[in-house]
């Protein structure tokens, strides 16, 4: 190659030129094939542009296949064939319904549940659901399935394509901030009979996410099973244990995911495909941190559900920079949330935590025959009192008590079970709490103040 500095002149004279850019010269080797064009062949089909793009590998092995569906000269049909008033016959076929409109009907259902704001205790009834979209045959939009070899048996005449991206490219996200994505609905838009499976991995684990294929329909009562019609069920994941659904599972950003459509080539198939339409929930780094916190906890404890946790006997615990919130635990009778149960013995201490929203018949926290060490703690908005201790050494420093509403007392109860049950309280504030016997503590043993 050789570089040059083209310049344009202003008129046929010879003068300071009016601009300038520079460029090059490229020398080709005689009988030799070398590539002339690397845009690829542009061209029109019945007066429209054809922009069918395929990527290359790993987002795409349809350049790798030679799949006619990339190049314009190649292309057999498609969605670019099919566009609104065209009629696809030969030219030598009448249309037969020319001037006849075609009537069908659509059927659609709607399912839905009542928005739930948040409040200062419990969040949200439903987070927003972000829309995902993937092309295996990125981006085409579709693709060819050519008919296998003559002879090859009907169970091996399979075609197959992939495509592998990493979660970032299809999440528009501060990365910073976001520690991943969950997700929690996956669909596969494939053409059925052709359409024998779609599947998606988590290709640094080898983990299947999803696996999707069509289901004919028995008519019977279910849902979606018309007899006579063929449904593709799309994968589901959710925190309600009810729902009978495996938990969404955190992708960071940089995991790489593979989809695999697996097309049944029997006979030649134009214009199908195989994209991904989903919906997931983007998750905050910071509360990704608490959570991992808590799984700390959880993984000591072996009683705890969701913000609810039981301390058995003996030995030393240490909670740090935590938060309870809202549980499920029953112990010894009291109704609704507990969000720490301790007793038997032993020593615990909660530093820099949050316990938030608890209501339960008597307690929000419950400490029975233990010592414990509260610092620099928040009890916020419980509906119990919000620290409950019986026979224990009970140490509560540089924190803070707020709007908790008991039947003792509003924030602390403290009761004599034995001579050792002892309370000390320094430099911790109470503001707004409400109790039938006493406003913010109620104690009946030795206090330190």
């Amino acid at each position: 190659e050789l570089k040059l500095i083209m310049a344009t002149g202003c008129s046929m004279v010879f003068a300071q030129h009016c601009g300038h850019q520079s460029s090059q010269i490229n020398f080709l080797p005689v009988d030799t094939p070398r590539q002339v064009c690397r845009a690829g062949i542009k061209g029109t089909i019945d007066g429209n542009p054809f922009h069918n793009k395929c990527e290359p590998y790993p987002k795409s092995t349809l350049l790798q296949q030679h799949n006619p569906t990339c190049f314009i000269q190649t292309y057999q049909g498609g969605q670019s064939c099919c566009r609104h008033g065209k009629s696809l016959l030969d030219k030598d076929q009448e249309i037969p319904w020319r001037e006849q409109f075609l009537e069908y009907r659509l059927k659609f259902r709607f399912y839905f549940e009542d928005y739930v704001p948040e409040t200062a205790n419990t969040p949200a009834s439903h987070k927003n659901l972000i829309r995902l979209y993937w092309q295996t045959e990125a981006w085409a939009s579709e693709y060819d399935v050519p008919q296998c070899a003559p002879g090859t048996l009907s169970s091996q005449c399979v075609h197959e394509i992939t495509s592998q991206w990493q979660v970032k490219d299809f999440v528009n996200t501060d990365e910073d901030s976001t520690a991943g994505l969950k997700l929690i609905y996956a669909a596969p838009h494939c053409h059925a009979p052709v359409c024998i499976s779609m599947e998606l991995y988590n290709a640094n684990t080898g983990e299947l996410l999803c696996h999707a294929g069509a289901i004919k329909g028995t008519g019977s009562s279910a849902k979606y099973d018309e007899n006579g019609f063929l449904a593709i069920p799309p994968c589901l994941w959710s925190t309600n244990e009810n729902d009978e659904l495996p938990p969404p599972i955190l992708l960071p950003l940089n995991t790489t995911l593979l989809s695999i459509k697996r097309a049944n080539a029997t006979w030649p198939h134009t214009g199908e495909m195989a994209s991904w339409q989903m919906r997931g929930v983007l998750v905050d780094q910071a509360d990704q941190d608490l959570r991992n916190k808590q799984n700390a906890v959880s993984q000591s404890f072996p009683y705890l559900r969701s913000s609810s946790s039981l301390v058995d006997g003996g030995g030393t615990t240490t909670i740090i920079d935590c938060e309870f919130w809202n549980g499920e635990c029953q112990q010894d009778g009291y109704e609704g949330t507990i969000h720490l149960y301790a007793n038997g013995g032993g020593t615990l201490t909660i530093s820099g935590s949050k316990f938030v929203g608890g209501t339960n018949s008597y307690t929000g926290s419950f400490f029975d025959g233990i010592d414990v060490t509260v610092d620099n703690c928040e009890f916020l908005r419980n509906e119990g009192i919000a620290f409950v201790g019986w026979d224990g050494l009970f140490e509560i420093s540089n924190s803070w008590f707020r709007e908790n509403q008991g039947r003792d007392a509003g924030a602390i109860f403290v009761t004599e079970i034995s001579a050792l049950t002892k309370l000390h309280v320094w430099n911790t504030y109470f503001d707004n709490n409400i109790g039938e016997t006493s406003t913010n503590v109620h104690v009946v043993a030795e206090v330190e103040w």
